[in-house]
Parts: C-alpha cells; structure tokens; sequence
C-alpha cells in the first residue's frame, strides 16, 4: 500500500511538471475557447467539468493540472495490462507512456486530445487485456464507449478497438452490436438536436487547403514520429505490423488519417495509446530488452525536447489587462480594433466588443479603453476622445 502511495505521489510531481510546462508555453486561442464553455466547442459535460472554477485567479494552472493528472495517472492501465510480463517489462511498459514526448509536452494542454489520448488508452487496455481476468466487459465496454463519445468526438476513432472489446469476451453478436451502436446513435441524436456541436467539429483550416499530398504526408509523418520520441514510434509500429491485431491497425489508419486532413502538432498524443499497445505485443514476445528500451527511449525524448523545445508564449492578453489593471481600469466595456481571440475574452472581466466603423458612433462613447491589435489605428480612433496611453504590449487608448 505504501509503495502504491508513493507512486501515485510520483505520478503527481509529473503531472506537475508536465502542467507547469503548458503554462510556459501560454494560453492559446483554442484553449481559452474551451476554458470558456464557448456553447459548439465541445458536448456539455466536458465544458461544464473545464470551466469548473472559472472565477479562480489560478484556474488555468487548476485545469491544466487536473488534466495532466489523469493523463499521467492513466498509466494504471498499463500497468495492469502488463500484470502477464516479468516485473521489468511491465514497468518498461509503463514507460512508453510516461517517457514519451507527446505526453510530456502535449498532456498539459486545455485540448480535447488529452481526454481523448485517455479514452485510447482505456480502449487498448479493454482491447488487449487477457480473458478470464474479470476486468471491464460488456456493459462496462459499452458504458465507457457512451462516456467517452460525450467527452471528445475524436474517439470515434478508436472505434475498432471498442469493437474489439466487445468480442473478446466471446459474448452475442447481437449484444456486442447494441453494446456499440446505442451510444454512437445517442451522439447522432444529441448532433440533431443540437446543430452548433456540428460546428464545432474540425474543420480544414482555410492555411492548410494548399498542402499539397506530398507535404501532407511529411507533416503526418513528422507528426508520427515526434509522437513518440522516434524510437516509440518506430518499434511501437514494429509491434502493431507484426503482432496480428488488426483492431490496433485499423485505428492506426483511422488517425493517420485525421492527422493528414488536420496536420496539427497536438494530435501526435493520439498515436501513443496505440504505440504503447504495439508494445505491449512486442514485450508479450520478448522482443525488446527492456533496460535497453527506456534508456533508448529516456535518451530520445530529451533529443527530441532539445530540437524541439516548448516555445514561451508571451500572453499579450494578460498583460495588457495587468496593465490596465494596474491604472486602476477594471470596469467599463473595452472596444479592439483588429484582430483577436479567446483569450482576449478569457483574461478580461470586463465586456469586450469589435470596433468598427458602422457601430462607432453607438459604441465609442460607452467604452473605457481602446485597444488596436492591428500595425496601426490613428485613422480609426476619435482624437477628441481617446487621449492617454498606457505602457502595455499593444498600443491602449483610454479616455
């Protein structure tokens, strides 16, 4: 019991650091919408549990944290998967998962990928779990298949893998088919009677419909190996080619997929669970020494850190509203010129409208301050009323 304590305590200081790594890294738009409760963003329950405490000065870091949290402590699984390997390839499966550099820079952040990276993870551990041990079947496949569907769209692509589960226990086809089909008709009710959520669904960005397939596939293959720190993503695919489950590599195909429709960096975290399991198979062969691994793989991530290091983003949002705060500014609608995000909304307490010149007449006069994200306003503002300026990153009028 005490060595259980102790783990979990190590998994926290983990998840610390990982969470503290995504502060570093600041507040982006994306993230700030869902922090928000944005209404298409994301099904209700999750975007209740993210904007849990929002009045809190420290809720970023909160979420950030409890996030980091499950992802780290996820590794349960695997370690429970593992109960049929020698000591030493059970802990070095474990390691897959903690060593690898999607997790380490991608777990703390406000994403819907971190909660779907855990979801796979559960789905591989239904999947891949030896029969006769007792553990979530059925029922149980089915009721963490409806919860995860409600939590993140994305895990319709580990769909084989759920399908997989409700197999292995050699129940009725007919029960396996309700088992797996309700929540997805559940989620295709919920969609109908509720069009924004369709909104929300990934769309192609407008800056990615040039790619060509060439670089399109260059990306989705760097995206592939940064998923796992290279050597990961390399043996763990070694494992899914060879080890016969073709529930793993249809998946595997389902979010190669995505990622070449929507070549963003934060979706290599979704390749890990089925990286790992590839190395499940692997280490259920006695194919890879596993001292020699994590040393390997340990050596790898920091690599793959230093060519590629966490860049530190600087808040313009929040310190532009520290400085308003610290004249004394904290009331008053606040009008932007130019482009923003949701941050913008996020870090501000005050109500935030888009200048333009059609609503200057109306709007001008009841703001507080003036902020112009764009090169620059001085044919925009009304010299008559907008006279000092504030020391902040963008250029602030206030009257």
């Amino acid at each position: 019991m005490r060595r259980t304590i102790l783990v979990i305590g190590i998994f926290e200081l983990i998840a610390l650091g990982i969470a503290l790594l995504g502060m570093r890294m600041g507040l982006q738009s994306d993230e700030a919408k869902y922090l928000l409760e944005v209404p298409f963003s994301l099904p209700h329950a999750i975007r209740w549990f993210l904007s849990f405490g929002a009045s809190l000065t420290f809720h970023e870091f909160l979420m950030r944290f409890v996030l980091a949290s499950i992802a780290v402590q996820a590794g349960w699984l695997l370690w429970d998967l593992g109960t049929v390997l020698p000591l030493e390839r059970q802990m070095a499966l474990v390691g897959t998962w903690l060593l690898s550099a999607a997790l380490i820079m991608q777990g703390g952040t406000l994403l819907p990928v971190t909660m779907t990276t855990v979801c796979g993870l559960a789905f591989v551990w239904v999947a891949l779990h030896p029969e006769g041990t007792g553990h979530c079947r059925g029922p149980c496949v089915g009721l963490l298949w409806l919860l995860s569907l409600f939590i993140s769209y994305q895990c319709l692509l580990y769909a084989p893998l759920v399908w997989s589960g409700l197999r292995s226990n050699r129940a009725h086809l007919r029960e396996s088919v309700l088992y797996f089909t309700i929540p997805v008709l559940l989620l295709g009710i919920y969609l109908l009677g509720y069009p924004l959520a369709v909104a929300g669904m990934p769309q192609i960005p407008t800056q990615d419909m040039p790619l060509e397939t060439g670089q399109r596939f260059l990306l989705a293959m760097k995206i592939f190996l940064f998923a796992g720190g290279y050597v990961t993503s390399v043996v763990g695919l070694w494992g899914i080619l060879t080890g016969g489950r073709r529930d793993l590599f249809l998946s595997l195909i389902l979010i190669l997929t995505f990622i070449l429709l929507f070549p963003r960096q934060h979706h290599a975290v979704l390749l890990l669970p089925l990286l790992t399991g590839g190395f499940f198979l692997l280490f259920c062969r006695r194919k890879v020494p596993p001292r020699g691994f994590l040393l390997l793989q340990t050596v790898a991530t920091i690599i793959v850190i230093i060519i590629h290091p966490p860049k530190k983003s600087l808040n313009i949002a929040r310190e532009t509203m520290a400085a308003l705060h610290a004249q004394g500014i904290t009331t008053g609608m606040i009008l932007i010129d130019g482009a923003y995000g949701h941050e913008w909304q996020y870090e501000s307490r005050q109500p935030i409208r888009t200048f333009s010149q059609e609503l200057r007449a109306s709007i001008e006069e009841q703001a507080a301050v003036f902020i112009c994200t764009k090169k620059s306003c001085e044919d925009d503002r009304n010299f008559d009323l907008w006279t000092k300026r504030i020391s902040a990153p963008l250029e602030v009028w206030t009257k």
